[in-house]
């Protein structure tokens, strides 16, 4: 189910919190909120992206959460600010510039037709073969201007799989859906 507005603001005025102090101590919020929305299970992903560019800064998840949300979330929000292998750790000074996108990811379903089933901008991407996986989430399409057979060769690459390794029948591709919502 869909969250409110007012649920939605309140997980991004926490999703902040949590990136701030973990720029700050180095360490996950260790008091998240445990009512409301934070109550749920779920995946998901935390984005972050200066606000005078655009440019992404950190983007890292969990694909399932094994407590609340609230929980999730701040272990999350950590990770994105200091563990993204592609970016040097958030600064102090850069979190005041930050926009903060949270994904709640939907159920993965397994398709044996990815680009029959593919909804470019509503679905995400999920690929997994001989011991590699990748993922997308569905806004990347809209953002990069992917169609769908660009979308899927992808999230190969992501994978670190050739371009085209979707159509493998050894290749597994799930698509999900996530509520995506921002600063």
């Amino acid at each position: 189910m869909p969250l409110t507005p007012g649920d939605r603001a309140r997980v991004l005025a926490y999703a902040r919190r949590a990136v701030e102090h973990a720029v700050r101590e180095g360490r996950p919020d260790p008091s998240p909120p445990r009512d409301g929305p934070f109550s749920r299970a779920g995946g998901l992903f935390v984005t972050l992206k200066r606000r005078r560019d655009g440019v992404l800064r950190g983007c890292i998840g969990h694909l399932s959460s094994p407590g609340p949300l609230g929980e999730t979330l701040a272990e999350v929000a950590r990770s994105s600010s200091l563990e993204d292998p592609r970016f040097p750790a958030v600064g102090p000074g850069e979190v005041a510039d930050l926009a903060i996108e949270v994904s709640l990811l939907g159920e993965f379903r397994a398709t044996r037709d990815p680009l029959g089933d593919l909804r470019v901008g509503e679905h995400g991407l999920r690929i997994r073969k001989d011991g590699r996986a990748g993922l997308l989430l569905p806004q990347v399409a809209a953002e990069h201007r992917l169609d769908g057979p660009a979308f899927l060769d992808a999230v190969c690459r992501k994978a670190g799989l050739p371009a085209g390794a979707w159509r493998d029948p050894g290749a597994t591709v799930e698509l999900f859906t996530a509520e995506v919502f921002g600063e």
